[in-house]
């Protein structure tokens, strides 16, 4: 009986560590998996408006495990792909905040990428067995940092874009507050020539 226990927890613990360390191996997969060079006019239900192209996709479990290592969909979140191209001769300021989804009349305004950021954090798991106090927590504070760091860089944020250029980004929308029909997606972009602001929607996909 006694070996019985013994066998189990030594499974148990060579379980765990080997979990761990497949948890590691992806979550440093995602943050040096970067989001590919795209152009807007590639994706289905692009739309163009003044030389400017705008296209939005939404990321499924498999895109989510690729580019963050977790199923944020599961979590409550709709990762917003939003690509734009500048075909145009203007320079175009891009502001994440500056993005909402619509239906309808309805307006649906992205979350903080640090509210998904805080969530996924909480529930990191790192076990205590063979480990200091201080390796537990340095671990802890390094997968913690590569999350933080991995959805900034892939976030749509703040950027400026020159002519004959592409950009894309992720937003971050609450799906659980979202209707269960057609969206698009709106963006308000700047055009720095003229300090003016210029809107462009297409449908999401």
């Amino acid at each position: 009986m006694i070996y019985r226990l013994i066998c189990f927890i030594i499974f148990a613990v060579l379980s765990c560590a080997n979990t761990l360390e497949a948890r590691e191996f992806v979550e440093i997969r995602a943050l040096q998996t970067r989001l590919p060079y795209e152009e807007a006019t590639s994706f289905k239900g692009n739309v163009v408006k003044h030389g400017i192209s705008l296209a939005a996709h939404s990321l499924n479990k498999e895109e989510c495990e690729k580019f963050f290592s977790y199923d944020l969909n599961g979590d409550g979140y709709l990762p917003v792909k939003i690509v734009l191209t500048n075909t145009s001769p203007l320079r175009l300021l891009v502001h994440g905040s500056d993005v909402e989804l619509t239906a309808g009349k309805q307006t649906f305004a992205p979350v903080s990428s640090s509210e998904p950021i805080l969530k996924i954090q909480d529930d990191i798991y790192i076990p205590f067995f063979n480990v200091s106090k201080e390796e537990y927590y340095n671990e802890g504070a390094i997968r913690k940092n590569a999350i933080f760091v991995n959805f900034n860089q892939k976030g749509l944020g703040y950027r400026i874009l020159e002519p004959n250029q592409s950009v894309s980004g992720i937003a971050f929308f609450n799906s659980k507050k979202l209707p269960e029909e057609d969206l698009s997606v709106r963006l308000r972009v700047q055009d720095l020539g003229r300090v003016r602001y210029l809107s462009l929607e297409a449908g999401l996909h």
